[in-house]
């Protein structure tokens, strides 16, 4: 992990922490435990230790809720996990049901939490503070802003300069046409952070295209998590002495399953193209040609982020800005429905192919990374 995605994460885990106050749910949740502690059959600290219990519990699971599965992933990478999860939530309640004879047990679990949250959030803070001192600061999104980070695995191109030169070409060539299949003209594409640690390339487009993309990304993982049990099927084939016409038979039923959904895709997202019909058709083979790349990559693990500000709401808002809304609560939703797939280790699921510089070639893989021809 890079220090700028560092920062980043702890800055929405600090940023968390203030909006939904778990610290002070968890705070009033031990001293309804020390008083009932104090007198286990006071009926009113059994119903204080409740409804305190409760409220915790509410903050909690509005705030995971709202979690898209990369900011659940962004959380364990840090160790937050136990912190900011309904776990934490659910490990009091059992304790409390299996221990209400002896409250005195749970609150010096609930004593424990609180104190190591309190180190883990102090531990953030001085993190942040010292990134901060050397410089490394992130570059903050504008209110009406989106952008999107590709996690490209560095197995596409197998650490090799000229590979991913490659890959952020075929990167740039399905940008291209998801600009045009959103009916919006191609343009410069802002590159925002360029990461080598975890290999991310985030960049900045426009709102629709944003999308756009991100309804395939979502495709293309529904569509990979569709086959994974063939994929399954195949690797244990490959395990054992099967003989290869059965392989690759069981790698044609995969075909079989994904073909025909790359083809109603392509259909369903023509549709709603409105440029010129010539046009139209040339676009069709380029676009389903890039969704067999994005395919791929999501096959072999490339996985996406989406980040946007939502600018205020307005009482009364212009119909431009009532439209503009509607499309940030739209990419939230996306956003929060990105669910990749883990890819198991072993012979990749699709071979990856690349675009020629004039995006209507490929460049045949064998696997992740690996030239067999060309």
């Amino acid at each position: 992990m890079n220090a700028e995605r560092l920062q980043s994460i702890i800055e929405f885990l600090l940023k968390a922490e203030e909006a939904t106050k778990i610290k002070d749910r968890l705070s009033a949740l031990r001293t309804h435990l020390t008083n009932l502690s104090s007198n286990p059959a006071y009926v009113d600290s059994q119903r204080q230790t409740v409804e305190s219990l409760n409220a915790l519990a509410t903050t909690v699971n509005t705030f995971v809720a709202g979690l898209s599965p990369a900011q659940k992933a962004n959380i364990r990478s840090v160790k937050g996990h136990e912190y900011f999860s309904n776990e934490m939530v659910a490990d009091i309640k059992a304790s409390l049901e299996k221990s209400s004879m002896t409250p005195g047990v749970v609150l010096q679990q609930v004593q424990k939490l609180f104190k190591d949250r309190q180190k883990y959030l102090e531990t953030l803070r001085d993190v942040q503070e010292s990134l901060n001192r050397l410089g490394i600061a992130l570059e903050p999104l504008s209110p009406g802003e989106a952008e999107i980070g590709f996690l490209i695995p560095r197995s596409l191109f197998d650490n090799n300069l000229g590979e991913f030169q490659d890959e952020l070409k075929t990167l740039n060539g399905i940008i291209r046409t998801f600009y045009e299949i959103s009916n919006i003209t191609p343009e410069p594409i802002d590159l925002r952070q360029l990461s080598s640690s975890d290999l991310i390339v985030v960049v900045a487009m426009r709102l629709g295209v944003i999308i756009t993309l991100g309804n395939a990304m979502k495709w293309c993982s529904d569509t990979i998590k569709a086959t994974m049990d063939i994929k399954k099927l195949i690797d244990a084939a490959r395990a054992l002495p099967v003989e290869q016409p059965i392989i690759d038979g069981l790698e044609g039923q995969m075909d079989k399953q994904i073909e025909p959904r790359v083809e109603a895709k392509v259909t369903e997202m023509l549709n709603g193209y409105t440029g010129h019909p010539h046009r139209k058709n040339e676009l069709k083979g380029s676009l389903e040609n890039s969704l067999h790349l994005l395919l791929e990559r999501v096959a072999n693990g490339m996985t996406v982020e989406i980040r946007l500000l939502p600018p205020p709401k307005k009482a009364e808002a212009s119909p431009e800005e009532v439209e503009r809304q509607a499309q940030f609560d739209q990419l939230t939703e996306i956003a929060k429905s990105l669910d990749f797939p883990q890819i198991p280790p072993g012979h990749p699921m699709l071979q990856i192919t690349r675009r020629e510089d004039d995006g209507d070639q490929a460049k045949r893989l064998g696997k992740a990374g690996k030239k067999t021809d060309e």
